[in-house]
């Protein structure tokens, strides 16, 4: 939803997320016979590990344009750019821009708990968000969401869930 309202800004246009390219190519010519003008956004979530189960070669393919890509935009995430071949990352056209997304920033950090938790949890549960945002300074967002969900959804306790949440960023060595 916000990948077609904000990317393509069409009221009809699909997201397609790719797991499968051999599927991607036989689904977007069929839906291209029945939609030829139908905006298009294609999301390759972590494009690594597709290219690991398929080949670089399905993947080309498809950025390509074996079959028409016309009206369509493509999108990719990674978090082991090093992973992908020069074939993927070197060639405009297929991925024009490329951004790192780092962690947030203590703002952007708090701006996140405060839209996400909304004033009167706080305080029925004396959360401190400046607590918070200290207490996750460089983590993913991912870890700030499961913070929220651990806490807030399940209710679970604050300090335990963080020390899950920090055992598991010790063992990935952000």
């Amino acid at each position: 939803q916000i990948l077609t309202r904000n990317i393509i800004n069409k009221p009809n246009g699909i997201v397609f997320n790719i797991n499968n390219p051999l599927l991607f190519k036989e689904g977007i010519r069929i839906f291209r016979k029945i939609q030829p003008k139908t905006p298009i956004v294609v999301l390759l979530e972590d494009i690594d590990s597709i290219i690991e189960d398929w080949s670089e070669s399905q993947v080309l393919n498809i950025l390509d344009g074996v079959e028409s890509i016309h009206n369509m935009v493509f999108l990719a995430t990674t978090n082991y750019p090093t992973k992908l071949g020069e074939r993927i990352v070197n060639r405009p056209s297929r991925f024009d821009k490329r951004y790192k997304i780092g962690f947030l920033d203590d703002s952007s950090r708090r701006l996140f708990f405060e839209k996400t938790i909304s004033e009167e949890i706080r305080n029925e549960k004396n959360i401190n968000i400046d607590k918070w945002v200290e207490d996750t300074k460089n983590f993913p967002i991912s870890h700030l969401k499961e913070l929220f969900i651990a806490v807030i959804i399940f209710g679970d306790d604050y300090d335990n869930a963080l020390k899950t949440l920090k055992s598991m960023k010790e063992k990935n060595r952000w």
